[in-house]
């Protein structure tokens, strides 16, 4: 195991400052979307700890560490934003204090605001990631799967009944700790208004692991979303690779166990695809229960139990042939039902076709679809009409090392609704001014109006050549507290989306 470390950037605090009269930075563990974390040193009692910096990227600024460690905003429209963001980073950090006990969950010892910013001291884990684990191992057996999962399952189950949601589990935040338990890290991962845009959030989502709900501003959170976060983190260390993409499997999903799980048991893997179902109503409920539905044998696989043993087969027979004809009859008031509805139905269509009277819930491109079927299974409450819209589905488009100006030209013509923001980095490879990524894949499908953010990174050129080199690593054991390895890895498998 060795000490993964980025390289310094002017923003990230320099090594051997001091904060709060008692903690020394050492160097950079990771940085992501909403913060930098740091390998420091406890001064009162020699810890090891790693220091949470809230830095949300796109709106806190700190133009030279080595010379002024407070922290900015790009510009005073983003100043309440970054108060928003700060509370509530700060107010899941003080809900996490409470959570020392649980071994499964990165303890957090000290909370404080400094240089116009806030910090969260927590545990240093050694250890390495469950992505690195199945990199270097390969796949896990269920057997060893479940049988780590199981204390993070329960603790997590207790952080969610405080109304605390990770919204960011993945292979990458979770750590195989020296005493080979599970370690849940990094609950940073909160929204914020966008500055640059009115009525936008801004989130930043990890391809596979990520549910449809966080794709939208109004996306419905809540322990389901961390049981589609568990579960696609089960399916890779099942099957050595993530689940396909939410946002792709919502226009085909064809999500399935590969032929190396062949040893699982259909309930084993029908519980880990329900986990990971697009709709959150038909997901999990908590993690508690997830863990149920992964370890009990359903009763439909069961054999027959005693008492069904002990009929003889004549009066099996018997008995189904009642309870089918009973499944068969259906009664006369509810056929009398069925033809008053549909003989009115019938002549209401016929006065408004007569008139050329327009019903307000059809339009011309909507789909009636009524059926007996579909009457008498709703009968006991009231008949249904199901009114379908056929949307146009658009074709993202590749704008990678093209121009931003011809990027931004392809991306208005194949939607006006799309709007573009903006972030520069150096580049080797891509010219000046040209697209390095774009955060909605190519061949994204989508209906017209639902994508209305799309974010590029677009090239600033080489590097200068008088930056700070990179520093190497000493040996030792990787934190817990970050994602990757160097800044050009921190957003890898992270997508920024801006959305209305």
């Amino acid at each position: 195991m060795s000490n993964h470390f980025l390289t310094v950037s002017e923003h990230t605090l320099t090594s051997g400052s001091i904060l709060h009269d008692n903690y020394i930075i050492e160097r950079v563990l990771g940085e992501g979307g909403f913060g930098i974390t740091y390998y420091g040193t406890n001064l009162s009692n020699e810890q090891k700890v790693a220091i949470k910096e809230y830095f949300p990227s796109g709106v806190a600024s700190r133009i030279n560490a080595s010379t002024n460690s407070q922290v900015d905003y790009y510009d005073r429209q983003s100043s309440d934003s970054f108060e928003k963001g700060m509370r509530r980073f700060l107010n899941e950090a003080s809900i996490l204090k409470d959570f020392q006990h649980l071994d499964s969950i990165v303890s957090v010892f000290d909370i404080f605001e400094e240089n116009n910013t806030a910090y969260i001291v927590m545990e240093y884990i050694e250890g390495i990631t469950l992505k690195e684990l199945i990199q270097n191992e390969g796949s896990l057996s269920y057997d060893e799967m479940i049988s780590l999962f199981k204390p993070l399952l329960f603790d997590l189950h207790e952080v969610h009944k405080m109304g605390l949601i990770h919204r960011d589990i993945s292979p990458d935040n979770i750590i195989v700790g020296m005493d080979n338990q599970l370690h849940l890290i990094d609950f940073g991962a909160a929204s914020f208004k966008n500055p640059n845009a009115t009525k936008t959030m801004t989130v930043i989502l990890k391809s596979g692991y990520a549910p449809p709900e966080q794709y939208i501003s109004d996306g419905k959170v809540g322990p389901w979303t961390d049981v589609y976060g568990l579960c696609a983190t089960m399916y890779m260390v099942l099957n050595g690779e993530k689940p396909i993409d939410a946002i792709r499997r919502m226009q085909n999903d064809t999500l399935e166990f590969s032929d190396e799980c062949s040893s699982l048991e259909k309930y084993q893997k029908d519980a880990i695809l329900r986990g990971l179902r697009l709709n959150h109503a038909e997901r999990f409920s908590s993690a508690k229960i997830l863990y149920q539905a992964l370890t009990t044998v359903p009763t439909d696989n069961v054999t027959e139990t005693v008492e069904s043993v002990a009929l003889s087969d004549k009066l099996k027979e018997q008995v189904r042939a009642i309870d089918s004809k009973k499944s068969k009859r259906i009664p006369t008031y509810r056929i009398l039902f069925v033809c008053i509805l549909l003989g009115i139905l019938l002549v209401s269509y016929y006065i408004l076709t007569t008139l050329n009277v327009q019903h307000p819930l059809i339009s011309h491109n909507s789909v009636i679809a009524v059926t007996t079927d579909t009457i008498i299974a709703n009968m006991s409450d009231q008949a249904l009409i199901f009114v379908e819209e056929n949307p146009t589905i658009l074709t993202m488009v590749n704008v990678t090392k093209k121009s931003l100006l011809e990027a931004s030209s392809l991306l208005k013509k194949l939607d006006s609704a799309i709007e573009i923001s903006v972030t520069k980095e150096y580049s080797s490879d891509v010219r000046e001014g040209y697209v390095i990524s774009q955060s909605i894949a190519e061949n994204t499908q989508f209906s017209r109006g639902q994508i209305t953010q799309i974010h590029l990174v677009v090239s600033q050129g080489k590097e200068p050549t008088t930056q700070a080199p990179r520093r190497t690593s000493s040996g030792g054991s990787k934190s817990n507290n970050t994602n990757n390895t160097s800044k050009k890895q921190s957003n890898d498998g992270y997508t920024t989306i801006h959305l209305d």
